[in-house]
């Protein structure tokens, strides 16, 4: 019941923080399969939550064991499908309990359930694949152990974000075709069937999403993403598109970046077509890129909803700033703290105008906080445009 509640708030939470997620490769998700979803790690806890909302089955995640330690935290953790995993740094009687969870792990698998492992082992904001940890493999082989009739399906999830943690900002996940490790591994040594799983999983996921060998290119692939919003239909909905096949463009770029040969040439077109983006570009991709009239009919309601939710999103803000201390973790914090704060805000408002004022002026007022609250979404949509 949680899980589900969670499912529908969050997906609005979503579509309100970023402008567009593009995904791609649902179709490619097995149901009533042991599933293990693998996904690169770059943004703290907004990874699972963007599968949890999009993806069309129920999922288990695997989070760092030290969040169970608060009581009342670890009660929401679990109502929410989350498994513990302790790491070294947690100390080695902390480590004793992971024979717990992979208990548990077998038994997802058993149910044919999905498990998502965020295989990196950390989270760290760069487009580049970082080697695995070897925990997936060795939790899918005592799974078959335990259950040798059991067939286990790894998943390939790629994650790309267009400028990190900002606010509408863009986000391309890319589902890949699932592959069995029963095909895969062999009569041979453990050791070897757990670095085989690994290194197919690190393949599969590194074909969806872009993986720059350059640090420094990231500025080049960003300038290339707002190129593309420039030059297509900026519509305000939907926030989320699916299928569009924009993972592609980008591992087009990728390859261009990662040749040698190609990089230089590649560099100097987008960055010239950055440049020119107001006078260099054909007419049709300038013109109309924004839509003056929305913005003017959105304008008044608009700095009503700024007004209105100026106090839960402000403290969200300052929440951040002062509680997070890894740039990964500060989407995933005003998410959540502006999500929370915001419906505390608005059945505060509610509750105190029903009490004075009557029940339809409580209600309209909730129309109003809707309908000023798209608009304020619009508005800053809007000016975020190139």
């Amino acid at each position: 019941m949680v899980y589900r509640l969670m499912y529908y708030i969050v997906n609005v939470l979503l579509r309100v923080y970023f402008r567009r997620i593009y995904i791609d490769g649902l179709s490619n998700i097995p149901k009533d399969k042991a599933l293990m979803i693998v996904c690169n790690h770059p943004m703290g806890f907004v990874e699972p939550i963007l599968m949890a909302c999009l993806f069309p089955i129920d999922l288990n995640f695997l989070v760092r064991g030290d969040l169970f330690e608060n009581k009342l935290l670890k009660r929401f953790l679990l109502a929410t499908h989350q498994i513990p995993i302790y790491r070294f740094k947690d100390g080695f009687s902390s480590l004793r309990n992971n024979q717990e969870t992979m208990n548990y792990v077998v038994e997802v698998m058993k149910k044919k359930e999905a498990l998502v492992i965020f295989i990196e082992g950390s989270t760290d904001m760069v487009m580049h694949l970082r080697p695995f940890k070897k925990g997936m493999a060795r939790m899918a082989l005592q799974s078959l152990e335990a259950d040798p009739n059991l067939e286990i399906l790894v998943l390939p999830v790629g994650m790309t974000f267009s400028k990190g943690f900002m606010p509408l900002s863009e986000v391309a996940i890319s589902v890949g075709k699932s592959f069995s490790i029963n095909e895969i591994i062999k009569g041979e040594p453990e050791r070897d069937n757990i670095n085989l799983i690994s290194d197919t999983a690190y393949v599969a996921i590194k074909k969806h999403m872009v993986h720059l060998t350059n640090r420094k290119d990231e500025a080049v692939v960003q300038s290339h993403w707002d190129l593309h919003n420039a030059s297509k239909d900026p519509a305000f909905f939907p926030r989320a598109v699916k299928e569009s096949g924009f993972i592609k463009d980008l591992k087009e770029l990728e390859m261009s970046l990662n040749d040698s040969e190609l990089h230089d040439e590649k560099v100097k077109s987008i960055l010239d077509r950055r440049r020119g983006l107001n006078t260099k570009l054909p007419k049709a991709m300038v013109s109309g890129k924004k839509n003056y009239l929305g913005a003017i009919l959105a304008l008044m309601p608009g700095i009503l909803g700024m007004v209105l939710y100026f106090i839960p999103i402000g403290v969200s803000l300052f929440l951040q700033k002062k509680l997070v201390k890894q740039k990964e973790f500060v989407s995933a914090v005003i998410i959540a703290s502006g999500g929370v704060l915001s419906l505390i805000w608005i059945m505060v408002i509610f509750i105190i105008t029903w009490i004075f004022l009557g029940i339809l002026n409580a209600v309209l007022l909730l129309f109003l906080f809707f309908v000023s609250g798209i608009s304020a979404l619009y508005l800053l949509d809007f000016r975020h445009r190139i």
